[in-house]
C-alpha cells in the first residue's frame, strides 16, 4: 500500500512539473466545470423525478444526458 500512494505521488508530482501553473489553473478550471455540468444534470434529474410520470421523465433524462456532448 505504502508503494502505490508513493507511486501516485510522483506521477502527481510529474504532471504538476509538466503543466506548470497556467495548465494545473486550466486543468482545474476544466474540472469544475465537468463536476457542474454533472450537478445541473443530476439537480435536473431529481427535479424531474418528482414532478413527472415515469415516461416523459425517462425521455427526458435522456435528452438531458445526451446535451453535454452533443457541442
Amino acid at each position: 500500500m505504502e508503494h502505490i500512494s508513493t507511486a501516485a505521488v510522483l506521477l502527481l508530482a510529474a504532471k504538476l512539473h509538466v503543466l506548470g501553473n497556467w495548465g494545473l489553473f486550466l486543468a482545474t478550471v476544466e474540472s469544475l466545470m465537468v463536476m457542474t455540468t454533472v450537478a445541473v444534470f443530476v439537480h435536473e434529474c431529481l427535479y424531474l423525478s418528482a414532478c413527472w410520470p415515469t415516461r416523459p421523465l425517462v425521455y427526458s433524462s435522456l435528452a438531458l444526458s445526451v446535451f453535454p456532448v452533443s457541442f
